[in-house]
């Protein structure tokens, strides 16, 4: 018996992405073969899986929101990650939290990825603002 398989279709999630962002990443997205799909800032109690993955997004009573603009990647392969990114960034639409959806992060809320992303963003832009303090 032979192992099969399932290669699934490359999936972009926007949250909370302005109009002129989400026009450009859904253009990309058709370039690429990628399904793109978008939610409102209301989603924070959402699993980042649920929202990359179509699993169910579970419904609560109390919304919880996000604060920023961010985009979730799933069965992405390597290169076309890259070249996505790179192609959204030439076009514009520059999206400063980005991830991507593991078995690690999949059944965090949104909430939680959002803090983990901000709090990585200010240890590398501190850390960018150092080495260029040291080299001038």
């Amino acid at each position: 018996m032979r192992a099969s398989i399932i290669k699934r279709k490359p999936v972009a999630a926007g949250i909370g992405l302005s109009k002129e962002k989400s026009e450009v990443i859904k253009t990309l997205a058709q370039k690429y073969g990628v399904q793109f799909k978008e939610f409102g800032k209301d989603c924070g109690a959402a699993s980042v899986g649920s929202l990359c993955e179509g699993e169910a997004i579970e419904v609560t009573h109390q919304v919880q929101m996000v604060s920023s603009e961010i985009l979730l990647f799933s069965a992405f392969d390597r290169n076309t990650l890259s070249a996505f990114i790179d192609s959204m960034n030439a076009q514009g639409a520059r999206v400063e939290l980005k991830a991507v959806c593991t078995d690690y992060n999949r059944s965090w809320s949104l909430c939680e990825l959002e803090q983990e992303l901000i709090t990585e963003n200010e240890a590398i832009n501190r850390s960018e603002a150092e080495r260029k303090a040291q080299n001038k």
